[in-house]
């Protein structure tokens, strides 16, 4: 699971003294905590933590879109260095052309 894996990361990134890489690793196991204690609890599995990072993503492009129509353009590249952080634990999305070959075939 993903969750471990995080966890195994925080442990490098604090030791090679990655402070903002810590800092988002840190959030992410978070909301996976958040998921698990929430009153309605469910089990975090694959599914539910692919669904938490494309909230954590989507959160982030919004920030960014705020911020850059505000001018704050320091914060925009912050929140760029989360999402590309973030979107690291994301599978790749497919591109248009790729969706037209699987349905060829």
């Amino acid at each position: 699971m993903l969750k471990e894996q995080i966890d195994e990361l925080i442990k490098e990134s604090i030791l090679s003294k990655q402070l903002k890489r810590t800092e988002v690793l840190r959030a992410i196991k978070n909301e996976f905590l958040v998921f698990q204690t929430a009153k309605n609890a469910k089990v975090l599995n694959d599914s539910s933590e692919l669904d938490i990072l494309r909230k954590m993503s989507k959160q982030r492009l919004d920030s960014i879109d705020q911020y850059t129509s505000a001018g704050r353009l320091e914060l925009a590249d912050a929140e760029k260095k989360e999402l590309l952080i973030i979107q690291s634990f994301l599978p790749k999305e497919a591109t248009p052309d790729e969706i037209a070959q699987v349905l060829r075939t």
